[in-house]
C-alpha cells in the first residue's frame, strides 16, 4: 500500500475483510501446515436485514471448530454469539450479503493485537456443505473440498502432532526516545531492542506493504496506547489499515525504531505497547511489551521555548 490508511478498528474494519481477510485466497498455504497457527476457527451464519438504502448484516457463531470463542476476546466486544458488531453495506454495491449463507472464519496471530482478535485471515463460504480451500487460487479449475466434519477431523489430527520445542524468548525492550508536538498530535519516537539470539515475532506490517519498502532499521507495528488521567489508565482506541499485516520478526540482537502519533487530549501520562510472540509459551496469546511512562509534563517541557 502506497499510503497507510487509518480506519476505526472494530466493526468498521471488519467490513472490508470478508472478501479475503489478509488475502489468503491469493497465497493460501497448505491447510495442514496453516492450522497450527490458527487461534480460532468458527462456522458462522449470515443474518441480513434491510433498510431503504443499506443491508445490515451479522455473523452468528454456529459452531467453534478450534480455539475458544468469547466476545471479550474480540476487538469491539460484539454481542454474545456474534463475531463482529452489525455491519453495513450500501445497496449500490455490486454484491450483497446473502441471508443464511454459512462461512468458515479463520483467525491467526495475524489478526491479534493486545490480546484481542480484530480481523480474520479468511472467510470461506460453504457450498453444499463444503468449503473450497483452493477457492481463488490458481489453477482455478482445481478444488480442495472439505466438509465441516472433514475439517474438524484434520484439526484434531494436527492437534495430536508433537510440537517443536523452542527455548523461551526474552521480552523486547520498548523505549521512548523523543517527543514533539506537531500537526494536531504528539509525535513520539520509540526504540525496540531484541535481546535474543534469534528473531522475535511481533504483530505488524511487512516492509513490502509500503511503496519502496520501510527504511532500514524501522518497523511498522500494530501498537497499543494507554493514557493515564487522575491515576487511572485507559486504553486509547487506535485504527489500522487491514492490508499488509505480518508475519514479521525483529532481527536477532537488533535495535529498530518506529513512530507513534499520541493524541493531544487531556492526559497525565502515556505508554505504548508492542505485541510479540513467544513460541515456547502459550501460542494462543500475544504478550505485550510496554514502554515506560511518558509524562505529559516532560512533553510540554521538551516543546517549550528555551
Amino acid at each position: 500500500m502506497s499510503n497507510l490508511r487509518f480506519i476505526t478498528m472494530s466493526a468498521a474494519l471488519a467490513l472490508t475483510l470478508v472478501a479475503g481477510g489478509i488475502c489468503l485466497a491469493e497465497t493460501r498455504p497448505d491447510l495442514k501446515s496453516y492450522l497450527p497457527r490458527c487461534l480460532l476457527i468458527v462456522r458462522c451464519k449470515t443474518e441480513v436485514k434491510e433498510t431503504a438504502d443499506d443491508y445490515l448484516y451479522d455473523y452468528k457463531v454456529v459452531e467453534v471448530l478450534k480455539g475458544e470463542y468469547s466476545p471479550q476476546k474480540m476487538e469491539g466486544e460484539p454481542p454474545a454469539g456474534y463475531l463482529y458488531r452489525t455491519q453495513t453495506q450500501t445497496k449500490k454495491a455490486q454484491s450483497k450479503p446473502i441471508d443464511g449463507q454459512e462461512r468458515i472464519f479463520f483467525f491467526s496471530d495475524n489478526g491479534l493485537s493486545l490480546g484481542k482478535l480484530f480481523r480474520h485471515d479468511d472467510a470461506i463460504p460453504l457450498k453444499d456443505g463444503k468449503m473450497n480451500w483452493a477457492l481463488g487460487r490458481e489453477p482455478f479449475d482445481v478444488a480442495e473440498l472439505y466438509s465441516v466434519a472433514e475439517l474438524k477431523k484434520l484439526i484434531a489430527e494436527v492437534a495430536k502432532e508433537p510440537k517443536v520445542q523452542t527455548s523461551k524468548l526474552q521480552a523486547p525492550k520498548v523505549k521512548c526516545t523523543a517527543v514533539k508536538e506537531a500537526d494536531g498530535h504528539i509525535s513520539a519516537s520509540f526504540e525496540v531492542t531484541n535481546p535474543n539470539a534469534v528473531p522475535l515475532p511481533y504483530v505488524g506490517y511487512t516492509s513490502d506493504s509500503f511503496e519502496g519498502g520501510l527504511k532500514e532499521g524501522t518497523i511498522a507495528p500494530i501498537y497499543g496506547i494507554e493514557l493515564k488521567q487522575k491515576e487511572k489508565w485507559d486504553k486509547h482506541s487506535v485504527g489500522f489499515c487491514g492490508t499488509g499485516i505480518g508475519p514479521v520478526t525483529l532481527p536477532a540482537r537488533s535495535k529498530v525504531t518506529f513512530g507513534v502519533a499520541l493524541p493531544l487530549a487531556d492526559w497525565d501520562a502515556a505508554k505504548v505497547g508492542l505485541s510479540w510472540w513467544d513460541s515456547a509459551a502459550d501460542e494462543t496469546k500475544a504478550v505485550v511489551a510496554w514502554s515506560g511512562e511518558i509524562s505529559r509534563k516532560e512533553v510540554e517541557k521538551a516543546n517549550s521555548p528555551q
